[in-house]
């Protein structure tokens, strides 16, 4: 068995595949996703919150491949930083791309086990710890080992948290794939 999808590296079939309209729709549709789950964190306690956008990147991953992950991610971060009258940084804009490019080589075409679930959140931990530590050290002047050390026992909590997400959504997700898949083979 494969952790990474073979079909992931088809990347210009992904680009013919993204520009079709029917594919620009649910591209949308997971973009518009992404950010209303934005506005809806868990928040623990002052350091830790339970996010749960980061699933319409891994959802759109597995749906377009990384071509159509890494879109959504940057159409995400940019609209959502707007809305929220944030500061934009391109920074995390090009960690939510990375993130969702691997979430695609992991998920596209593939079925969401427990080894791809715990790549995938390796991945994103790794990002979060290395890239955006880096970010946010730019941005506010901290030094980055201080921030590395206050953000890794976060992440690490995360870290399940993300797999247990990742498995049990993006399995949903692909059962309802699958049926609306034969259903639509069935009706042609």
């Amino acid at each position: 068995m494969h952790i990474i999808s073979l079909e992931a590296f088809h990347l210009k079939e992904q680009m013919r595949q993204l520009i079709k309209p029917q594919n620009i729709a649910i591209a949308g549709l997971f973009t518009a996703m992404y950010i209303v789950l934005s506005y809806f964190n868990i928040r623990i306690s002052s350091v830790l919150e339970i996010r749960f956008a980061f699933l319409m990147l891994a959802g759109a991953s597995m749906f377009g491949g990384p071509v159509m992950g890494a879109v959504v991610a940057f159409l995400s971060d940019v609209i959502s930083t707007i809305l929220a009258g944030q500061a934009f940084f391109p920074g995390f804009t090009i960690s939510y791309m990375i993130l969702a490019f691997c979430f695609g080589i992991l998920f596209y075409h593939s079925r969401p086990n427990v080894a791809r679930c715990l790549a995938a959140s390796a991945l994103d931990l790794v990002i979060s710890l290395t890239l955006n530590t880096l970010w946010l050290s730019i941005m506010y002047g901290t030094p980055f080992a201080a921030l590395l050390i206050t953000r890794l026992p976060k992440s690490a909590v995360m870290f399940f948290i993300n797999t247990a997400l990742l498995y049990f959504v993006l399995g949903a997700f692909a059962r309802v794939m699958r049926t609306l898949h034969l259903s639509l083979q069935g009706n042609v």
